[in-house]
């Protein structure tokens, strides 16, 4: 099969949402064996627009595949762009703004590749045109032109630690999500991408406001994430977690202890029936920074036992959800533990009680794996 045949073939299973991996080889293998031997020329508009899409999704699996070829791919990308321009059909502009969107991409990733500005300035100019092209022509592909002009200038942020690079991927973000179709994948993913350009607002600047507005972002990515794609919901809810705990450790923002235990929940209670053992660790940093919080508190005379009461109710639920016995037994046991310090430390029937419940679970996982406890 040739380059143009595969390319065609691939387009229209990317189009169709599902490509098998063994395809998907074989495309990558194709482009490496046979683009050589295809001038930008040699190629139709439809095989120039099949080669870049396909190269972008394959880089995207597989950043580290392009090593080099992707700022070869950029140049083909601006052939068919050439060879469209002008001309006066709906198709050929929407044809024009995608190329200029596979181009914009495909320049970032050399732009990461050689740190070199002028792969980002001709990124940032791809994106700008597939946006200004995609307003006038193709509205339906506005949402994410305006996506991929934000990525270009969040990798220049990040890249060459430009702020004003970051302030403005914070201000086309903004406007990408509501540009972006109600669907729970993508608008997580947007919301991502606005809290990351608010952490480089912060990390370049040290205004903390941007770092309460990247809680803010995660935290409706981790809402829109949770049930369609739990493992990306947890990423962001870490995210979420660490803005607090800089907020608390570097800005000595009062909040930030809040916001970092309720990234830490978050990502216990999606892992809890996956990574048992990711979970244990958000629970281990829940009930560190509850204890401190009311050590805090108590040497302000004015106890507040709030956060113990969240790790309490998070931990039962996480145990709640542990899918082997073995594990929740071992982590009710560790509850049961943390509650009768409590009880112990404030004289308190209720984390008595609470401790005895735990307790009472253990011993209920225990005789369900058949453990004899007076023998073992």
């Amino acid at each position: 099969m040739t380059l143009p045949e595969l390319l065609a073939e691939v387009y229209d299973l990317l189009d169709a949402g599902f490509v098998a991996p063994d395809v998907l080889d074989s495309c990558r293998s194709a482009i490496d064996e046979q683009l050589p031997h295809y001038a930008a020329s040699d190629l139709s508009i439809d095989t120039l627009h099949h080669l870049a899409k396909a190269a972008v999704h394959l880089a995207r699996r597989d950043p580290g595949w392009l090593n080099g070829t992707a700022g070869v791919l950029v140049s083909y990308c601006e052939a068919g762009i050439a060879r469209l321009e002008g001309e006066p059909g709906m198709r050929e502009q929407v044809r024009v703004s995608h190329l200029h969107g596979y181009a914009a991409e495909l320049a970032v990733m050399e732009a990461q590749r050689t740190q070199a500005d002028s792969w980002l300035g001709r990124s940032v100019q791809h994106a700008e045109r597939a946006r200004s092209t995609a307003e006038q022509h193709a509205p339906q592909w506005l949402g994410h032109a305006t996506h991929i002009l934000g990525t270009t200038l969040l990798a220049e942020a990040c890249i060459k630690e430009r702020l004003p690079a970051a302030e403005r991927a914070v201000e086309v973000f903004s406007t990408s999500i509501d540009l972006m179709p109600i669907e729970p994948t993508m608008l997580a993913n947007e919301y991502s991408l606005l809290g990351s350009s608010h952490f480089r607002v912060y990390h370049l600047s040290g205004d903390s406001a941007a770092l309460h507005e990247a809680t803010i972002a995660n935290r409706r990515a981790v809402m829109w994430s949770w049930d369609a794609h739990p493992g990306h919901a947890a990423e962001a809810a870490r995210y979420l977690a660490t803005c607090g705990m800089i907020l608390r450790d570097e800005c000595e923002d009062p909040m930030g202890t809040a916001l970092a235990i309720e990234g830490n929940s978050y990502a216990a209670l999606l892992l809890a029936s996956t990574d048992r053992g990711a979970a244990e660790r958000h629970l281990h940093h829940i009930e560190r920074d509850a204890k401190a919080h009311y050590d805090a508190s108590l040497r302000a005379r004015d106890a507040d036992l709030s956060f113990l009461h969240e790790y309490h109710a998070v931990a039962g639920a996480v145990i709640d959800q542990i899918a082997q016995p073995r594990d929740a037994a071992y982590l009710a046991l560790r509850l049961g533990a943390f509650c009768r310090g409590i009880a112990e430390r404030r004289g308190s029937q209720r984390w008595g009680r609470r401790a005895l419940q735990s307790y009472d679970t253990f011993l209920d996982y225990c005789r369900g794996l058949g453990w004899d406890l007076h023998k073992d």
